[in-house]
């Protein structure tokens, strides 16, 4: 028998937000690249940042509660103007799958690695606005709390 893969919290919720369908599509990950290589959405540029906070399994269980921070990032080529309105929607269809059910099930984590998300709960009550250096850069973060367990098979 050999041992189950070990799957990390941002490995879950990366998989989680791509699966939701945002604008961003696929550009998703733990770490954030150059703007210019983000996907267009419309006439601007997103990125979603999906990073570990906090959380863990449950006592002996592999019931797994974990606090994870999704930040949006949106610019527009050519304009000094950041594209608030763009990053506060991308979190705002984040933050509404954890009302309405639409987070909840299996997510393909990695072929033949699945989980099963039971719930998500955002921990602020909407996305907030972070100051970004780069005045022309939109920049939103909302903190959610996601329960899953992996599958076997």
């Amino acid at each position: 028998m050999t041992a189950p893969m070990e799957i990390g919290p941002e490995q879950v919720a990366v998989a989680w937000v791509k699966a939701l369908a945002t604008e961003a599509g696929s550009a998703v990950a733990t770490t954030v690249p150059e703007a210019k290589t983000w996907p267009l959405v419309g006439t601007s540029r997103a990125f979603i940042q999906v990073l570990g906070t906090g959380g863990g399994t449950v006592g002996d269980t592999p019931y797994h509660r974990d606090v994870i921070s999704i930040d949006s990032w949106a610019t527009k080529d050519n304009s000094d103007r950041p594209p608030l309105g763009l990053a506060y929607q991308l979190l705002l269809r984040v933050w509404g799958a954890g009302f309405n059910g639409k987070g909840r099930g299996l997510v393909e984590v990695a072929p033949d690695l699945v989980v099963s998300i039971d719930s998500v709960r955002p921990v602020n009550a909407h996305p907030r606005r972070i100051p970004d250096q780069d005045t022309s850069r939109a920049h939103y973060s909302l903190d959610v709390e996601i329960s899953w367990t992996s599958q076997e098979g």
